[in-house]
């Protein structure tokens, strides 16, 4: 038998005779034993060449070499002339038309099992990191709950303290006319006024509140309203606020205007956030004869009722315009602004199918313009 052509083969082989000599071995079996072809032609498979684990892997039966198993084939560890440990698969076989020859196939499956670990290892890491990732994954939906009740919070205690103010004001002036000697009835009446309507505009915004965080899970109000009547009684309301700080506020919005399909008390909330964010920067401004100014008009191009809120303060700088509208943001100090009222009334405003935005024509202070679509009905998507 030609054994050249064991050369090509990537395992080990050796030829074996009856006294387990080593008559033959290809080059990956020297490479295996850390020797030479011709030292292991002329040795055995002994300790010195492959320490295998199994004591003695071939015996001889009745004149015929055999592994050490009931079969042909074993597996066991082992050591080269490097000392390096291994893992080996052995097979043997009687040489082809030879008598008391056998061909030895060892495989090295040593990097099968290298492969394997390095597998398992990389395959725990990434466990380990999937769990890790997790786990960060919980505590980020946890922060995020939190921030988001924490926004709710502010967003709600922000809405709530114009309303408030009102009461807390009216409380002093009716507890200051019920300790006059001679009551004044008909202030009372209009002080007691001012509070009763302060809280049903808390029990609205409570109500407004849950609209912009639940999104459309609750129904609007709506209803035909003519924004004149409605901006009289915003104005007629925060004007309290306003005279305090020595700002006047005027209602030019004509009355003959067509009537919008909208949800009065978030109209109502809205135009009461712009003009208290007028008053308090023209209060911030130190502006000298400060006044806002609430108009409306109707815009055919896009065929919708304009409702323009001015005030002849400072303007908003350039650089904050493209801010303006998003969460958190305020230039106001800290404990006074929470950067939600703008962004609540662009939401209130785009409930409504309508768009907010600042005019950029004007020459005196910041006027803001709400568009209001001019329909018969709701709009589509509240119809749905």
């Amino acid at each position: 038998m030609d054994y050249s052509v064991f050369d090509f083969l990537l395992d080990a082989v050796f030829v074996l005779n009856e006294k387990k000599e080593i008559i033959y071995s290809n080059e990956v079996a020297a490479n295996l034993c850390d020797s030479t072809v011709k030292r292991i032609t002329t040795g055995k498979i002994s300790y010195e060449l492959l320490n295998f684990e199994k004591q003695d892997l071939f015996w001889m039966k009745n004149g015929s070499l055999g592994l050490a198993s009931a079969s042909n084939y074993v597996e066991s560890r082992f050591e080269n002339g490097k000392g390096q440990e291994g893992r080996a698969q052995v097979f043997i076989q009687p040489e082809p038309n030879q008598e008391k020859k056998w061909l030895v196939f060892i495989r090295d499956v040593s990097l099968e099992d290298t492969l394997h670990r390095k597998y398992k290892i990389e395959l725990e890491a990434k466990d380990q990191a999937y769990r890790e990732l997790s786990e960060a994954q919980d505590q980020l939906i946890q922060i995020g709950k939190m921030a988001t009740l924490g926004q709710f919070v502010a967003t709600v205690s922000h809405e709530l303290n114009n309303p408030l103010a009102i009461v807390q004001g009216s409380a002093e002036e009716l507890k200051d006319a019920l300790t006059q000697r001679t009551p004044d009835i008909e202030i009372g009446v209009t002080l007691s006024d001012f509070i009763l309507d302060a809280s049903k505009r808390m029990i609205k915004i409570l109500r407004n509140m849950r609209i912009l965080v639940h999104g459309q899970s609750e129904k609007f109000n709506f209803e035909k309203t003519n924004i004149a009547n409605l901006m009289s009684n915003a104005v007629s309301f925060i004007r309290n606020i306003a005279q305090k700080s020595d700002v006047i506020i005027l209602n030019r919005c004509p009355k003959d205007l067509p009537e919008v399909f909208v949800d009065p008390g978030l109209i109502d909330q809205m135009s009461m956030n712009l003009i208290k964010n007028a008053i308090d920067a023209l209060v911030d401004a130190g502006t000298k004869n400060p006044e806002v100014i609430v108009n409306s008009f109707v815009d055919k191009a896009s065929n919708s009722l304009v409702l323009s809120i001015h005030d002849n303060g400072p303007g908003v700088p350039e650089k904050h315009r493209a801010k303006m509208f998003k969460p958190f943001f305020t230039t106001k100090s800290i404990g006074k602004g929470t950067g939600l009222g703008l962004m609540i009334c662009q939401k209130i405003v785009e409930r409504h199918g309508g768009k907010i935005e600042l005019d950029a024509n004007s020459k005196v202070g910041a006027r803001f313009l709400i568009y209001l679509p001019i329909n018969a009905s709701a709009p589509v998507w509240l119809r749905a």
